[in-house]
């Protein structure tokens, strides 16, 4: 799947290539779709059981849209902290 392809992407060497602007490109990007997908959720649906993850762990689409919001500010803090570093601000 994409997500692990990313994942293992994730472990590759550093890509001198790639910029902040780059980063933050592509982090605009995938917001913007996220958002696009979060628009087409009918809010009837929300607590719908859904399972998580390889052993199908118990939740809802709500519990599943909060979790989700969690990564996200986990990963905008990565990306804020790269961007920095890249900048050599830090």
């Amino acid at each position: 799947t994409v997500q692990r392809e990313a994942l293992v992407a994730e472990k590759l060497p550093e890509r001198p290539d790639v910029t902040s602007v780059d980063l933050v490109r592509a982090y605009r990007e995938r917001v913007e779709r996220a958002l696009d997908e979060l628009r087409t959720i009918d809010e009837s649906r929300l607590l719908d059981a859904r399972g998580v993850g390889r052993m199908q762990l118990p939740s809802n689409v709500l519990g599943i849209l909060f979790h989700v919001a969690e990564h996200v500010m986990r990963h905008t803090g990565q990306l804020l902290v790269t961007v920095r570093v890249q900048k050599g601000q830090v």
